[in-house]
């Protein structure tokens, strides 16, 4: 094969190397075409959890874990779509002041702040995607669980309210 046959050389009329042009193009040709969503909560345990609320009602939420701190470092990032009881539950080993931010977070959140015991502690609602402030939990808790922006109001979940798993040791 001489190089003149290779269709994939050096434009010496443009000054590009044409094969890398094609390998960036066909790259984010790919990129688009695969769900971020999907791909983003992949290799994640999920579980479900309850909320009693003190209204009396109870909400059942269908939980992807973030247990390892590279599951909590990559979080909902690029997920762009969450089901309205769908969230993520974010599990600690010991109850600390914790600092959450929404970098590469397409969804806006409402992001509820856990004690050990499983009650709410605080609510951060309605959270700015890709905001790179830093929401705090305001008193040391043991998990944070992230759910649509919305959600806590449309289900009347509140500080005090409780969450039933294994991971606060009430379920």
């Amino acid at each position: 094969m001489t190089r003149a046959s290779n269709r994939f050389e050096y434009n010496k009329t443009t000054g590009t190397n044409v094969s890398r042009i094609f390998i960036v193009v066909a790259g984010v040709f790919f990129l688009l075409a695969c769900p971020a969503g999907a791909d983003s909560v992949k290799g994640f345990t999920q579980t479900t959890i309850q909320i009693e609320t003190r209204a009396g009602r109870d909400v059942e939420i269908a939980v992807f874990l973030a247990l390892s701190g590279k599951q909590q470092a990559r979080g909902l990032m690029f997920v762009d779509e969450l089901g309205e009881r769908q969230g993520m539950l974010f599990v600690y080993r010991q109850s600390s002041n914790i600092s959450m931010w929404m970098k590469n977070t397409v969804l806006s959140l409402d992001m509820l702040f856990i004690r050990r015991d499983g009650t709410i502690a605080r609510i951060e609602k309605e959270t700015r995607p890709f905001a790179l402030d830093s929401i705090v939990s305001g008193e040391p808790v043991l998990a944070v669980l992230e759910i649509n922006a919305g959600v806590a109001d449309k289900y009347g979940i509140q500080p005090g309210d409780r969450v039933i798993s294994r991971y606060f040791g009430n379920d």
